[in-house]
């Protein structure tokens, strides 16, 4: 018998105590980072801003995504279609948006792409599965709410966090600041 299934018999109190617990964090070296990246627009460096996912549970967390569910630009909903954000350091396109596996132990917490600045073409993209397909990538300067969950499989709980971005095209440096507003446990 797994210790998983030993823990449902004893019984949700003691599943809910144990459970994983994902957490956005949005700290560690690779937060802001520049990265050679490979565009529409062709060999380029982007701005990246990137979040750690950490499990501050006892029990690993199970198929956790993240995932975009509303965009925002100057207060005005802009897209509100919940799209997988694509994970860091999974370089097969089919597993970049995939459930993963995480375990308690935040020195090796996975990070996810959140969002850039292509400083070829200085366009603003949010680096979801939508992006894949020519959506996310926006041009007017301005404001972007950025409203993101992480989930995993039960009994995981997930969290919510909001990213509020000022993006404003220029020639060199193109500015993208990032300012945590706003974090909640999701049970």
């Amino acid at each position: 018998m797994a210790f998983a299934d030993f823990l449902q018999v004893l019984g949700t109190p003691l599943m809910f105590l144990v459970r994983g617990r994902l957490a956005f964090r949005l700290d560690g070296n690779r937060t802001r980072e520049v990265v050679s990246w490979l565009s529409a627009n062709g060999q380029t460096t982007a701005y990246f801003v990137r979040i750690r996912v950490v499990n501050k549970g006892f029990l690993t967390a199970d198929d956790a995504v993240v995932s975009v569910y509303e965009i925002r630009h100057n207060g005005q909903v802009v897209d509100a279609d919940s799209s997988a954000l694509a994970w860091t350091d999974v370089h097969d396109v089919q597993s970049r948006y995939s459930g993963q596996s995480i375990a308690k132990a935040p020195e090796i917490a996975p990070y996810v792409d959140v969002c850039g600045v292509d400083r070829l073409s200085g366009d603003f993209h949010v680096f979801s599965k939508k992006h894949t397909f020519g959506y996310h990538q926006f041009k007017q300067d301005g404001e972007y709410q950025l409203e993101l969950v992480v989930r995993g499989a039960r009994p995981t709980q997930g969290h919510a966090l909001t990213i509020v971005l000022n993006y404003r095209r220029g020639n060199d440096p193109i500015v993208l600041n990032t300012e945590l507003r706003s974090v909640s446990a999701l049970y």
